[in-house]
This record gives structure tokens, sequence and C-alpha cells, in this order.
């Protein structure tokens, strides 16, 4: 279900807050788990998903949606703790079905089908599979599961919460079928899978607001991929070019420094160089000119700007349109963006936006 050409009123708003599993089994051994459920989640998951309770122990939730697999369905139970109300288990939101690949290590399916694999890597909406569109078919599933959510009649609708107000639902699945909700809510095509990674047991917070024709009217991205600093920058280069960490700039500057200082830490460089545009710099141009640094530089790139610019800047990255799709602006919070080289392209991966640093 996408984003709306128009942008009526809402005639209510929605919370969701997706979070993806903790480690599982098959996830420490490079496995491709697809909808399989013969992982379980490993002890560091279940150190995850505690943390993620703790994290979210004092948001209320109306109701809880899970995806059934066992690695996901355990760390629901973990978070969801002692709270009260409707617990719902969705077929629909199973990890994304991987055929006869599920199982095999990532080298063994490298190896046995090169073209294929080089597909699921850098061109995922024309990935094939056993005569299937593995991705093609998520992005069916995850329409479906919104239209479960959101639609008047849908199957799950009417238990969410109430009918004014801003009702708010856990909704816990993997990291493909969290890649495409939130894709499809924001109006994003299938080759946008590889730009929006979620972390185990990280979480992503979305304001639905719905009309009242079915559908999704608007959308305000809370925060993306929230979760502890080190697991966020888990595997990512810092020595490639196209790094870019963007702090939206807060009225503290003593916590804007702590914040860089950790920042940087966690970086592993020697301490914080924000680069600030200038307060003067034309908004239209900013985009452009702050990607060009990341282009250029041989490390991280590190940006100071306001919390607009990070907006106007994730907008021009993914191509979300600002009529349906709003990045909320919060100061002090980090927008972690890498620009990969495909070919005469530059593919953008938002490892997190609007975070609150922790750990």
């Amino acid at each position: 279900m996408e984003a709306s050409r128009a942008t009526p009123t809402p005639t209510a708003t929605l919370r969701f807050t997706l979070l993806r599993h903790g480690q599982s089994t098959w996830n420490a051994q490079g496995r491709l788990q697809g909808s399989t459920d013969a992982a379980c989640l490993t002890p560091k998951g279940i150190e995850q998903a505690k943390d993620a309770a703790a994290r979210l122990r004092d948001t209320h939730f109306h109701a809880m949606v899970h995806s059934p697999l066992r690695r996901a369905a355990d760390t629901a139970a973990i978070v969801w703790g002692e709270r009260a109300g409707p617990k719902h288990a969705l077929h629909d939101l199973r990890e994304l079905d991987l055929h006869s690949w599920e199982g095999a290590l990532k080298t063994e399916a490298a190896a046995r089908d090169p073209g294929a694999y080089a597909a699921w890597k850098d061109r995922p909406a024309a990935f094939q599979l056993d005569g299937r569109r593995p991705v093609c078919d998520l992005w069916r599933r995850a329409r479906s599961v919104w239209r479960a959510l959101l639609d008047p009649g849908g199957a799950l609708r009417g238990s969410l919460g109430p009918a004014q107000g801003a009702p708010s639902v856990l909704l816990v699945a993997h990291q493909g079928m969290n890649k495409a909700l939130i894709s499809t809510a924001l109006g994003l095509e299938e080759d946008a899978f590889r730009s929006l990674p979620q972390a185990n047991s990280a979480y992503t917070c979305l304001d639905i607001g719905l009309g009242q024709q079915p559908g999704i009217h608007s959308v305000t991205v809370v925060c993306l991929n929230q979760g502890p600093i080190h697991n966020i920058l888990a595997g990512i280069s810092t020595t490639t070019s196209g790094l870019l960490v963007l702090l939206a700039r807060a009225a503290d500057a003593d916590e804007q420094e702590r914040t860089a200082a950790a920042v940087a830490q966690a970086l592993g460089l020697e301490g914080p160089s924000w680069q600030t545009p200038q307060a003067s710099e034309d908004a239209a141009d900013l985009p452009g000119s702050i990607l060009s640094l990341a282009a250029t530089d041989d490390g991280p790139t590190l940006v100071c700007l306001d919390a607009g610019g990070v907006e106007a800047l994730l907008h021009a990255c993914l191509g979300t349109r600002p009529e349906a799709v709003r990045w909320a602006r919060q100061p002090g919070t980090l927008t972690v963006l890498q620009f990969e080289a495909k070919g005469d392209a530059m593919r953008p991966v938002v490892h997190c936006a609007n975070c609150v640093l922790q750990g």
C-alpha cells in the first residue's frame, strides 16, 4: 500500500513500531534464512531482544502483530513482556521466500547461481529464482499486510486500537519484510530493497495518517533503524568514500559536542571534525553540495546542519515525495548515509535516520 498522490487531512493516525528480531543462529552462520523456521535466537539475539525491550519499556502499545516464525515470535514475546492488549501472528509477515536457497550459506548460493546472486545483490526487482521473483512477491505481500492493518474492514484493523486518538502498534518481523513495509509506505519500489537496512533488534517508527478511503494518505518517519550505534555501524566500511554522518543541529552546543565525540569514537576516528554548511546556503542546492562531499572524501564525512536540511537530503537521496512523506525534524539526532557505486550511478543506503545516540 503506497502513499497517496493527494494528501487529504487524516481522519486518524496510527504509529507503527517495526522491530527486527534479534540475531538468529542462521544470521550468525551467514545462512540465507528466507521463510524457513529452522533458526532460533542465539544467546546474543536474546540479549538484543532484552535490550530492545528496555529501550521500549516506557512505550505504550495498544496491540502487537508479529511474524509466526520462531525467531520473530520469541523476540516479540520478550519485548511485549507483561503488557495487556491483543496479540496476533500474521502469516504474511514472514520473511521473503528464497525457495531453493533457503539454508544455504551465502557463499554457496553465490557459487551455485552467480547470475541470480548478482541480481539479488544489485538488481532486486529483476532477481529471479526457481521461476519466481522473490523481492517482487515480498512487495505484494507487504501491501497486503498494510491492507489488513489499515483498510476499513481489514482483517486486523478493528483490533489495533481506538478509532480516535493515536493508536500505537508493535510490529515484529524480519529485515526483508520490514524493508518492504517501510518502502511501500513511503511509495518506493522494489529497487529500494538494498537502500534501507534494518539491524537486529533495531526499530523504525512510522506515523501513518489515514483518510476516509482505503490506503495510506500520509507518512511521517519518526526514526529509521533506531538502535545502539555500534549495531547500526557494524559492517560499514569507514575507509571507503561515500559514508556521510549527519548530526541535526541541537540547541545545546555541549550536548552536540558530546554526540560528535561519541560518533567519532564509534567510527574509530581520531576526533570529530564536523563540517557545517553556511546558514545562507540555498536550500535547493544543499543536497547536491553535501553529497559532493561524500563522493570526494576518502573517509567518513561528518556534517552538522539543521533538521530541515537533513529532511531535504533524505528526500533527495530516496526520492520520497514531500507532499506524502515527512521525515521528522528532530534536533540532535543522527542520520547515517552511505553511497555505493553501482556502474555509473551511486546507490544511497540509509543506515539510520533521526536516531538518538544509544550505546
